[in-house]
């Protein structure tokens, strides 16, 4: 997680997104200490959908490599999706692809 907390903030440092502008989630089913993750926690997809809810932004990009062999972006994915969803049916509309 700290390598990809450092990452991240590489990234978006040279995209010229101010640190305090970045949100790290740590999901329920990322602490699992292991490769493999837990199924995704109800109150993740919640707190996904108060962070859009309070962002509300235009777009949102997602690492949707769906072939990842542990799942991680998989389950990031259709949890995200979710909370899309939920919001959307409130609403709230994104730019789509």
């Amino acid at each position: 997680g700290l390598i990809r907390a450092t990452e991240a903030r590489a990234a978006a440092r040279a995209c010229g997104v101010p640190q305090e502008r970045l949100v790290f989630m740590d999901l329920r089913f990322y602490r699992t200490g292991t490769i493999a993750k837990a199924p995704i926690h109800p109150q993740d997809i919640e707190d996904i959908v108060a962070l859009l809810e309070r962002l509300r932004p235009g777009q949102i990009y997602v690492a949707g490599e769906m072939s990842d062999p542990h799942g991680t972006h998989r389950t990031c994915a259709e949890a995200i999706f979710e909370a899309v969803r939920r919001v959307q049916a409130r609403g709230q509309q994104f730019e789509t692809w």
